[in-house]
Formats: structure tokens, sequence, C-alpha cells
């Protein structure tokens, strides 16, 4: 991931450091197969590389009150913003994917904002 504009940090699960701020300039290595969540500080512009072929990549959602996996699903998509956006939209329709089996915390919905996966897939469709 090269970070090209705008500021956040990168947090990761069972990796340390666990979060490491970005800034313009940064680049920083995912390993694969470990979960990782970009949380952008406002507006940001990411370079984000991958390998050829590419690895199967997941979405997955952790309870906040005791760390367990609430629900993960392989994205399985020639355009993973499209399989992000089907599982986004899965998991916020369904309250059994968001209750952690552990402690029955219901993870909230998740937000969206201005994420415009469907149009990068649309863009990304009519380079292909």
């Amino acid at each position: 991931l090269i970070q090209m504009a705008g500021q956040g940090e990168i947090q990761f699960r069972d990796l340390e450091p666990a979060r490491l701020p970005l800034v313009p300039g940064d680049t920083v290595y995912i390993p694969a197969g470990v979960p990782s969540r970009v949380v952008p500080d406002g507006e940001v512009l990411q370079i984000r590389l991958k390998a050829e072929p590419p690895v199967p990549e997941a979405v997955a959602w952790y309870c906040e009150r005791c760390g367990a996996l609430v629900h993960g699903r392989e994205l399985t998509d020639t355009i993973v913003q499209e399989g992000w956006w089907r599982a986004v939209q899965a998991f916020n329709a369904d309250p059994r994917l968001r209750t952690c089996a552990q402690c029955q915390t219901v993870h909230p919905t998740v937000e969206l904002g201005d994420i415009a996966w469907m149009d990068v897939a649309a863009a990304l469709r009519s380079d292909g």
C-alpha cells in the first residue's frame, strides 16, 4: 500500500506493531493472510499493489467486546470491489451474521459513507 495523499492509519490483527500511522510517501507491506484495516482521517489517495496472480482476499468483522471473529467471507469475485460490496450488504442485512457467537454482542452495521465500490468496479470492468 502506498499512501499518496491524506493521513490515517493501518491496523493489523495478530501482528506487531498493531497500528501504523499513514502519511503521504509511506509504503506498507501487508502480509498475505493477515487481517488489516485502513482507517482514513478524511480523504486519502492510496495505491494498492497486488501480486500477480492475485492471492485470495477476504473480509472479516471482529467483536469489539471480546475480539472473536464475528463473520468472515472469502471474496471470489473477479473484481473484489463487487465482492466487498456484496459482503457488506449481506452483513448489514442479517443480524445473525453480526452476532458474536462467543459473547452474543451484535456488531453494528457497516457505514459505507462515500465509498464508491460499485463505481470502481464498473470502471475496472470497462477498462478490462
